[in-house]
């Protein structure tokens, strides 16, 4: 969408833009108006609108002032004058200021219409400009943060020198050298049943990043993957100033995420290591505490040597003598896991269960149904298909030739990757009710001159945004595409079926301005209302 503004005190003016155009039908947002230049100039750096029409005539600050304010501040501003004349300086001031285009008054829909219509285009080429900007910094970003993972995996591998990963870490702006060094694993993921957009989840980050650097410095080296989980290489100079600074961390992302409810986190820290070449450990045991989240309450940031003074308060490895208890790790890890964390939950589920198990028929049986009883209960919860048996039958099948945890992990791995495949493509089409809630709505209510993107993405309990955003995904078109030719489709029936005047049809339709509805008419249909109807009674459209 493109934010529109409007810069005028002529109340003809006026009306035209405040009563006689559906802005969200022409995919535009109406972002705001002000009947002088002065306030105008003012608002208009506020809300950064895309399209600026100004009246020529405006107290304080004329029309050619402000446009010459606004193109100094905002350059990308697509700029209509409005006047009464067009004379020859206002060409060549219009000129010098950049505008796009010229309306005379009086000012019609028709004529602004089509201005919008000339200049949308070109906005939104505009913005796809800023996009393709923004893309291309992500992608330098992207570089940096594989380079970092690159040295992060070269820093956990054995046998490089502690002189080679100083040459690496400096060359991206990393100090590494003497100190005491603890790894944080973090991840951030929306609750069940909430929706978050993009830029909360964008903001969520960069305050991440900042918070970290606030309290361990600029160089701190950090990564993010695709499952939105953050590492970060924690530095201090001694142990006691490193414990300091964690707990201080701690105290700071909790209160950083208390501002986004509807978003989930955990935390895991492992132990303070000195030397470089012991970084695989202080990462290994981060792991081992991250994966903790499968069988920890969320929101938690825990720290090796804090965890294990609450180990006998935790669903935890060590209690998984208590078999039953396994069944709640197998469904916490489908709810919250992915394919890229399998092999760390395979580590944790199978860490500190007796070997001696394994080579027991009666309790590898046992897990086996405890197993299937939680993915089976997952899929029921989830409504995915469960006719796919022959996973059940591999899976017991092949646990009667199971003797060791290496061979269990194996069978138990396959089963649980096939079950998280089958939820990810349900939840690629997760949408599919949705978005038929959202057509039943529009079918119900596309009469009313209240229906907007905003109303139905309620009716959905979703973010506006992320609804358009889904919907267009879904759809191949945009909401207002979608309303509107719901509203057309219906008013061409009207026009064959009933003897209903145009001015009615268009209220029955959802339009208060029948001038506004032939308009939309004859751009979705290629003719007027009066001519369609004209034609099917004289049957020559078919």
């Amino acid at each position: 969408m493109i934010k529109v503004f409007l810069a005028a005190n002529d109340s003809d003016v006026r009306s035209i833009f405040l009563n006689s155009v559906d802005w969200a039908a022409e995919e535009c947002e109406f972002a705001g108006d002000a009947e002088d230049g002065e306030k105008a100039y003012t608002r208009i750096l506020e809300e950064k609108p895309d399209v600026l029409f100004t009246d020529i005539e405006l107290p304080l600050i004329n029309g050619f002032e402000l446009g010459r304010l606004v193109r100094k501040s905002l350059p990308a501003v697509k700029i209509i004058l409005i006047g009464r004349e067009e004379k020859i300086e206002y060409i060549r001031q219009a000129i010098r200021i950049g505008a796009s285009d010229y309306l005379r008054k009086p000012v019609s829909p028709e004529s602004l219409l089509d201005s919008l219509d000339m200049l949308r285009d070109a906005a939104m080429e505009e913005k796809e400009r800023q996009n393709l900007r923004k893309r291309l910094e992500k992608n330098v970003s992207d570089n940096a943060a594989f380079k970092k993972m690159y040295l992060l995996n070269d820093l956990l591998r054995d046998g490089i020198s502690p002189e080679s990963a100083d040459r690496k870490a400096e060359k991206l702006g990393i100090h590494l050298g003497k100190g005491v060094y603890r790894f944080l694993i973090f991840k951030v993921r929306r609750r069940e049943g909430e929706y978050t957009d993009r830029d909360t989840a964008d903001r969520i980050n960069d305050r991440l990043e900042y918070v970290v650097e606030s309290i361990f410095g600029e160089g701190t080296l950090r990564f993010r993957n695709g499952s939105e989980r953050w590492v970060f290489l924690l530095k201090a100079e001694t142990a006691d100033e490193l414990s300091e600074k964690t707990r201080r961390l701690k105290n700071r992302l909790r209160e950083m995420m208390e501002a986004y409810p509807t978003m989930d986190y955990f935390g895991g820290g492992g132990v303070p290591v000195e030397e470089i070449h012991n970084l695989k450990k202080a990462f290994e045991t981060a792991e081992e505490v991250f994966a903790r989240r499968f069988a920890e309450e969320p929101n938690q940031i825990l720290i090796k040597d804090e965890a294990e003074q609450h180990e006998d308060e935790a669903l935890y490895t060590g209690n998984l003598d208590k078999l039953e208890q396994s069944r709640i790790l197998i469904e916490n890890f489908l709810v919250k896991g992915s394919q890229e964390e399998l092999d760390s939950f395979l580590d944790f589920y199978f860490s500190e269960i007796p070997e001696d198990n394994f080579r027991s028929f009666l309790i590898r049986q046992y897990m086996s149904v405890d197993i299937f009883i939680a993915i089976n209960a997952f899929y029921k919860k989830n409504g995915i298909d469960r006719k796919r048996e022959k996973y059940a039958r591999i899976f017991s099948d092949r646990i009667r030739d199971v003797h060791s945890a290496e061979q269990m992990r194996e069978v138990l791995g396959q089963v649980l990757s096939d079950t998280l495949k089958r939820r990810d493509e349900i939840s690629g089409s997760k949408y599919v009710q949705l978005i038929e809630t959202a057509e039943k709505y529009v079918a119900e209510n596309y009469m009313s001159e209240n229906i907007s993107l905003n109303s139905v993405a309620e009716s959905v309990n979703m973010n506006p945004s992320y609804f358009s955003s889904v919907f267009r995904k879904e759809k191949g078109i945009t909401f207002v595409e979608y309303l509107t030719r719901v509203r057309m489709e219906r008013a061409k029936e009207l026009l064959v079926c009933s003897s209903m005047k145009i001015s009615e049809i268009a209220y029955r339709v959802g339009y208060n301005d029948p001038q506004y509805f032939s308009y939309l008419f004859r751009k979705y249909n290629q003719c007027s209302p009066k001519d369609y109807r004209r034609a099917r009674e004289g049957g020559t459209f078919g």
